[in-house]
C-alpha cells in the first residue's frame, strides 16, 4: 500500500512551489528597494558633419555610474530585478525607484531601448551576420528629438560636439538673430549684415520642429522663425557671405516683399533715409448711412 508522503509528493511539490516563489518575492521586494532616490544623467555626443546625435546616459544618487547596457536595463525594469552597478549602487528596478525629475528621462530610454532590443533580436532572427544597433547608446531619431527636447526644455546638459565637451541648454525660444540695414552714401546702395556668424551654426530638422544649434545653445524654432528668418540666413550661408548688397532702387521691393516678414528682425541704421519706404499701418474705418 503506498504510503501517505508518497501518495501526496505530487500535492506537496505545488504547495512547496508557491511558497517558494512567494518568500523569495518577499525577499525581492525588501531587498534594494528604493524611494524616489535614483536619478539619470543624460550625455549627448554630436558629430557636426553628419548631423548625427548620440545620447547615452549615467545612473545613481550620489555615486553614477555609466549605462553600458541599454537592452539589459529594458529588462531589468520590466522584470523588476535587484542589480548592483557597484558597491555603492544597488537596487531593485522599478519606476518608484527614481526621482520625478528622471521620469520623463526613464520613459525616453525604456520606449527606445526596447526598440533597440527588437531590432537586434529581429536582425539575428533573420540574417546570420545583420548589423546589430549600439545598446549603449540611444541614436536620436527625428521624433525623438522632438521628445528629448520636451524633457530637456529650460536644462543645461553634458554634451561632445566633435571631441570637445560642453555644457548645452535647451531653449524653448526663438534666437535673437538680427538684421541690420545700413546706407552707404558714397555709393547710394545699402547693404543688410546678421547679428550672428553665418558659417557658426547648425540647423537640426525633427519631426514637428526645427532646430537651430548655436554655440551652446539648442532653439526650438517656430514654424515662422524657420520661414522667414532661417530662408533669408541660409542664403547668407549658400552664397558664402556676410553682407549682401542692394540698390537704392531695389528698396521699394525690399520693404514691401521682405520687411513685413521679418520686421520684427530688423534694424536699421539710419532710418530717416527709407523711413517712405516703409508700409504704413492700415487702418479700417466703418462709416453706416441710415434712414432720417
Amino acid at each position: 500500500m503506498m504510503q501517505n508522503h508518497e501518495k501526496y509528493r505530487s500535492f506537496k511539490q505545488i504547495v512547496n512551489s508557491f511558497y517558494n516563489a512567494s518568500e523569495e518575492s518577499i525577499n525581492n521586494n525588501v531587498k534594494g528597494t528604493v524611494l524616489h532616490t535614483i536619478k539619470l544623467e543624460p550625455r549627448l555626443i554630436y558629430n557636426s558633419y553628419n548631423k548625427n546625435i548620440k545620447i547615452e546616459f549615467k545612473i545613481g544618487n550620489k555615486n553614477m555610474y555609466t549605462l553600458k547596457n541599454l537592452i539589459l536595463f529594458y529588462e531589468r525594469m520590466i522584470n523588476e530585478d535587484y542589480y548592483e552597478y557597484g558597491t555603492k549602487l544597488g537596487f531593485k528596478h522599478n519606476k518608484d525607484a527614481f526621482e520625478v525629475e528622471s521620469i520623463g528621462l526613464l520613459n525616453y530610454i525604456m520606449k527606445y531601448s526596447e526598440i533597440i532590443k527588437y531590432a537586434n533580436e529581429t536582425s539575428k532572427q533573420y540574417t546570420n551576420y545583420g548589423m546589430q544597433l549600439d545598446d549603449r547608446y540611444i541614436t536620436i531619431s527625428n521624433s525623438g528629438l522632438d521628445e528629448l527636447f520636451d524633457i530637456l526644455k529650460g536644462k543645461s546638459i553634458e554634451w561632445q560636439k566633435d571631441g570637445k565637451e560642453k555644457l548645452l541648454y535647451f531653449e524653448e525660444n526663438n534666437p535673437q538673430i538680427k538684421f541690420k540695414i545700413m546706407e552707404n552714401e558714397a555709393t547710394s546702395e545699402y547693404k543688410i549684415c546678421p547679428n550672428i556668424d553665418v558659417y557658426d551654426y547648425d540647423i537640426i530638422q525633427g519631426k514637428d520642429y526645427t532646430y537651430l544649434l548655436i554655440k551652446n545653445k539648442l532653439y526650438r524654432c517656430t514654424k515662422d522663425f524657420k520661414e522667414n528668418v532661417l530662408k533669408i540666413l541660409e542664403i547668407f550661408r549658400k552664397n558664402f557671405e556676410e553682407e549682401i548688397i542692394f540698390s537704392k532702387e531695389e528698396l521699394p521691393m525690399f520693404f514691401s516683399l521682405v520687411f513685413p516678414k521679418i520686421k520684427k528682425n530688423i534694424e536699421i541704421d539710419n532710418i530717416e533715409s527709407v523711413e517712405k519706404y516703409i508700409p504704413k499701418k492700415l487702418y479700417v474705418k466703418v462709416f453706416l448711412d441710415y434712414d432720417e
